[in-house]
């Protein structure tokens, strides 16, 4: 059994790459936040909500999802491939309200550590022009249309380090060539219980 997590801002291609990845491995996909939180999120990814309130929506949205893996896993399954973890979740909010530490909240929380993770990290015209391009508009997207907010989110990203993560600069790579990036790159080590966010810096 292994998890792999696909991470990166908006507009990198997390989930054709957490899609194809996953089919490359005979891995089943879990995307957070659950599809229940997702029904919900439009009201707490409105302009104007507080931080606070949105960064607990979407904590209790990926202890949900934590919920399912958990359950794939002991269901016996391959492994699975998650597009964005709690990386994002405390990225996100910080870039949000940067007077306060989500990233420290997060490593507060009990986690599953993935064996893998790897961020997406093209450049801020690559993303910007992916999010032009999209076909619907989400909850969010006044944030994803805020040039410099994005801008910040992406610099962060490329910033972290840790144990077992991997950056792909997906710039110039079609999706093919970014799963196979990751393919080469894994090694699944033996499960550590530890939470794993005590394991990088951001």
């Amino acid at each position: 059994m292994s998890l792999i997590v696909i991470e990166g801002a908006d507009g990198t291609g997390k989930t054709s790459t957490t899609k194809r990845l996953a089919d490359r491995l005979g891995y089943v996909t879990v995307k957070t936040p659950s599809k229940r939180y997702r029904l919900m999120r439009k009201k707490y990814d409105a302009p104007g909500v507080d931080v606070d309130e949105r960064f607990n929506f979407y904590l209790e949205g990926l202890k949900d999802s934590m919920l399912e893996i958990t359950g794939l896993l002991k269901s016996g399954v391959s492994g699975v491939v998650v597009d964005r973890y709690a990386l994002s979740l405390g990225i996100y909010h910080s870039i949000m309200n940067p007077s306060r530490d989500y990233m420290k909240l997060v490593e507060e929380q009990d986690l599953l550590m993935p064996d893998v993770q790897f961020i997406l990290c093209p450049s801020l015209n690559k993303i910007v022009e992916r999010i032009s391009n999209r076909y619907a508009a989400r909850s969010d997207s006044h944030l994803e249309q805020d040039g410099r907010f994005m801008g910040n989110v992406a610099k962060r990203f490329e910033e972290v380090t840790g144990d077992n993560i991997y950056k792909i600069n997906s710039s110039a790579l079609n999706l093919d060539a970014v799963v196979e990036s990751c393919v080469d790159k894994i090694s699944i080590p033996e499960r550590n219980q530890r939470k794993w966010l005590q394991r990088i810096t951001v």
